[in-house]
């Protein structure tokens, strides 16, 4: 383990260059692995469109490694039979001095570059056929189930130089019940995934074979992503045996671009320091122009099936506007691209044989099949976004990323709208984005797509204002009387409003659900309006404001702690015990200072192993917050 490494950061941001150590070779990053369909059919020749582009990009200059969905066989009519005959030797081994899929067709170069298998744990669940088992315990003729032993056997078959530990994703709508529990079974699986490939523990057979590991996390926002990483941390052996992270559920989540910037930021900050630059961070199906914001975020690869989506849509991507360029605008006049792919564009076949209503068989007056120029728009497109991917890399060795982004942001409102929202959590880019960037008005292009469908993502900003400021609310100057409790438990804001619904409070909530109703009563300190008692958590100003505190502002900081040492002074003592919760660094610092202003209280943990908002999840934690509750009850009172 140990396969990623940093070498070069940029000074904005969390961009940085590095490497993934492979068994196949190094990748530097930030990269892009292309999704590549391998097993077409039957033979290395099937595949249609696939069998074109996978040898086109085998034996480009610019390919650096694919990524293999490991169930996407199931699209092209294999029988177990067939999948058994692919397992007998690693894919690598099928591309390797492989047939053509026509006689006329150039020898191909074999396929030697690093492969990331994902687990295919979206197929899984979409099927009945595949269930929990393995090998003589499954009831399908495939002999794969939703186990990690299964998949990692298969993943092991194919050849993986780094995988994706089986997850089950979560969509958009699915219920809260649900919801925890395929983010339990992912966690678990990763879990599972690390002790088998363990040569002291696993009992699958991985001898001679050492991939590179990725745990899929997933989170439908900031605080549950880092929720996740904090479980994984604080459950596996050893966070040695890990070598990177990879965010699923960003596509069935038909995220919007805030949304997606909230996710990574929030599994960039879940990393402690200490590991940062030991795990590297992938994120499954973002191309494009993302690949800049991603990167400046910290992401540091990514993956798609875009490039030969619009393709198979008869487009090429422009490399200087990006805009998709319909073929039958293509002309010799106005196609100025001299990518490898171009170079050997004959224009006026290409337009014969797209033109034409035969299919899957050459065209009378060429020899080409329709198939022959989807892939070759397949492969300019790869080169177009392994364009962008290089000049984002030198971007950073330069120190000049920001700059770049901001660049592509004059002329796209969502790159606009992802520079505005990472300010949020990463305020020293504030002073670096000049207001220029965000003052030119134009429609938004779609930038995520969702990699089993042509149509692009909705993107939307929601209903939340970042226009509130502290003066739209402030407890103090509101008629206010606390709840009639014993205690006063204190925690910090969320993300997600009300407050109430957040994955924070939820998790601190259930922890004391063997205490009696009534014991406690919350008081939520906001980064924007200081103190907000549960009664107030509907309030329009509350529910709609959006703001995290940060290291950065310091006048914010200073009035959130004026208000809540003002809120302690008057109110902390009509209750028996404040108690402060906290483990995120900001908000400790507010917190210790106004409890000591104030003269009251104390603040758990005691003695957290490191100020991480995950660190409010630990069950140690939580169990000595409700022991302090409950002794606090045992005290004789203050009243």
């Amino acid at each position: 383990m140990g396969s990623f490494e940093t070498n070069t950061r940029d000074g904005d941001g969390e961009a940085r260059s590095g490497r993934i150590r492979t068994p196949s070779g190094s990748v530097e990053t930030p990269a892009f692995f292309p999704v590549l369909d391998f097993i077409g059919g039957t033979t290395v020749k099937s595949g249609g469109i696939w069998s074109r582009v996978r040898n086109r990009l085998f034996g480009s200059p610019k390919f650096n490694g694919a990524m293999y969905q490991a169930l996407s066989f199931l699209n092209f009519g294999l029988t177990p039979d067939n999948l058994d005959d692919w397992r007998e030797h690693t894919l690598r081994e099928h591309f390797t001095n492989h047939d053509p899929p026509k006689d006329w067709h150039p020898q191909p170069e074999s396929f030697t570059e690093p492969l990331f298998i994902d687990s295919g744990g979206y197929r899984l669940m979409q099927s009945d056929t595949f269930q929990v088992g393995r090998g003589e315990d499954v009831s399908n003729d495939w002999g794969i189930g939703t186990t990690p032993e299964s998949v990692l056997e298969l993943q092991r078959d194919f050849g993986a130089d780094i995988i994706a530990t089986l997850d089950f994703p979560i969509p958009e709508d699915l219920r809260d019940s649900e919801k925890d529990e395929r983010l339990e079974r992912s966690i678990q699986s990763a879990l599972d995934t690390i002790e088998l490939l363990n040569e002291d523990h696993g009992d699958v057979n991985t001898k001679g074979w050492d991939p590179t590991v990725y745990v899929a996390i997933h989170g439908h926002n900031y605080e549950e992503i880092d929720w996740y990483i904090g479980e994984v941390l604080n459950r596996v052996s050893d966070p040695s045996l890990i070598d990177g992270f990879a965010i699923g559920s960003l596509v069935p989540l038909r995220s919007n671009i805030a949304t997606l910037v909230d996710i990574v930021q929030g599994a960039v900050n879940a990393i402690p320091e200490e590991y940062r630059d030991q795990f590297g961070l992938h994120v499954f199906g973002v191309s494009g122009k993302l690949f800049g914001l991603m990167s400046l975020l910290g992401v540091d690869s990514f993956d798609s099936t875009t490039y030969v989506q619009t393709a198979r849509n008869r487009n090429f991507i422009d490399p200087d506007s990006w805009k998709q360029t319909s073929f039958v605008d293509v002309s010799s006049d106005s196609w100025t691209c001299n990518c490898e792919a171009c170079a050997e564009l004959d224009i006026d076949a290409m337009r014969t044989v797209m033109q034409s209503d035969t299919s899957y068989q050459s065209i009378a007056e060429t020899k080409y099949l329709k198939s022959d120029f989807y892939a070759l728009m397949a492969h300019h497109n790869f080169l177009v976004y392994e364009r962008e991917v290089e000049k984002v890399r030198h971007a950073i060795k330069e120190g000049s990323l920001l700059s770049h982004v901001i660049k592509l942001s004059e002329n796209n409102a969502d790159l606009r709208k992802g520079l505005q929202r990472a300010q949020m959590r990463d305020p020293e880019l504030r002073d670096d984005i000049p207001k220029v960037a965000f003052s030119v008005d134009v429609d938004p292009e779609p930038l995520i797509r969702d990699q089993d469908s042509e149509e692009p993502v909705e993107n939307s900003m929601g209903t939340t204002s970042l226009k509130h400021t502290p003066d739209d609310y402030n407890v103090l100057d509101r008629s206010h009387e606390p709840d009639a409790a014993p205690v006063l438990l204190v925690i910090p804001c969320s993300q997600t409003k009300p407050y109430s619904e957040s994955k924070s409070h939820q998790v601190v909530e259930s922890g004391l659900d063997e205490l009696d109703d009534g014991v406690y009563s919350k008081l939520t300190v906001s980064g924007l309006y200081g103190p907000v008692p549960e009664s107030d958590e509907h309030l329009d100003p509350i529910t709609q404001y959006d703001y995290a505190l940060n290291s950065v502002d310091d006048e914010q900081r200073e009035l959130v702690i004026s208000r809540l040492t003002s809120y302690l002074q008057e109110y902390g003592n009509r209750y028996d015990k404040v108690i402060g919760y906290v483990t995120s660094k900001q908000y400790r610092i507010v917190f210790e200072e106004a409890f000591t202003n104030a003269g009251v209280g104390i603040i758990l943990p005691s003695n957290p192993q490191r100020l991480q908002l995950w660190e409010m999840y630990r069950d140690e934690n939580i169990g000595e917050l409700q022991d302090t509750i409950e002794e606090a009850l045992c005290e004789p009172t203050n009243k």
